[in-house]
């Protein structure tokens, strides 16, 4: 059916086509702004999950890639949480990375989410932070280079670090084994760790690599954090532990999932696109 269009755009415009793609059912990660997944409408309210995981929903968040994990499982009930009211009955409430920390941070203070999530830590509600998140978790965000704006906070002062913004742009691949973290989170201990670091700021505090624990609060600027399977598992016996709940988990590698779907993808472009052009075109 588009072959005459096809047509008709070359006569108007002499540049080759190098195919049509058909429409693939994926299972990719989404753009950080256009996300269904963002919507409360994926929260789930049916009482069977164990384990309810609320992400706040900042106005600047970004890679909630990091959270994609957690939709297959069926024990896991994981919605983004947009007032104080939402965190109500979580287990796990986790502060995501964003694109304008000081921003968001006052976002927080704004809506009274501040005081919910501080009344969560000191209930004893595991939180964790990850990249902007972490530095929001800390007791300072300052930016006098305008790096994001400008400006400086106060934050949440769960954690005892601060964080200075800089033109400097952290931009790192990470693999490790995690130390004995301790406090609610020393279950931890051992589990081998993989993902990447992209962030603005230097930390000054406590040490800060990989993670940061303060009790029940951890602070991470690993993006992917979640997605060994190691640390996963450890993750959730922590959380079953204090519900009283015995579970077997069976934890897949998300990676070579990513990787199927990877290789789907790259096999119907080979099957309908003139790769010849396409490789003449990048100079191969």
């Amino acid at each position: 059916l588009l072959m005459p269009g096809l047509k008709q755009f070359g006569d108007y415009c002499p540049v080759p086509f190098a195919g049509v793609v058909p429409f693939m059912d994926l299972d990719l990660d989404d753009e950080d702004s256009v996300s269904c997944r963002l919507a409360n409408r994926f929260k789930r309210d049916d009482g069977k999950e164990d384990i309810r995981i609320a992400v706040v929903k900042l106005p600047f968040i970004s890679n909630h890639s990091d959270f994609t994990v957690f939709y297959s499982l069926p024990f896991a009930g994981i919605y983004y949480a947009s007032s104080p009211e939402e965190l109500e009955g979580a287990d796990l409430i986790i502060l995501p990375g964003t694109k304008n920390t000081i921003r968001d941070l006052e976002s927080l203070k704004g809506s009274w989410m501040k005081e919910r999530i501080l009344a969560e830590a000191k209930k004893g509600t595991l939180i964790i932070g990850i990249c902007g998140g972490f530095q929001m978790l800390g007791e300072r965000i300052s930016d006098p280079d305008l790096v994001e704006g400008g400006g400086s906070a106060e934050g949440l002062s769960l954690l005892p670090v601060s964080t200075l913004f800089s033109e400097n742009k952290t931009q790192k691949q990470v693999k490790t084994v995690l130390g004995d973290p301790g406090g609610e989170f020393s279950l931890l201990s051992g589990a081998k760790i993989r993902g990447y670091e992209i962030h603005m700021g230097v930390m000054e505090g406590e040490e800060i690599s990989p993670v940061t624990v303060n009790g029940n609060v951890l602070g991470t600027y690993i993006h992917g954090f979640f997605d060994p399977p190691e640390l996963l598992g450890k993750l959730f016996k922590i959380l079953f532990r204090r519900k009283g709940i015995e579970r077997e988990m069976d934890l897949k590698d998300p990676l070579l999932h990513m990787d199927n779907e990877l290789n789907r993808l790259a096999e119907v472009l080979r099957d309908n696109l003139d790769m010849d052009l396409i490789y003449r075109a990048i100079g191969l």
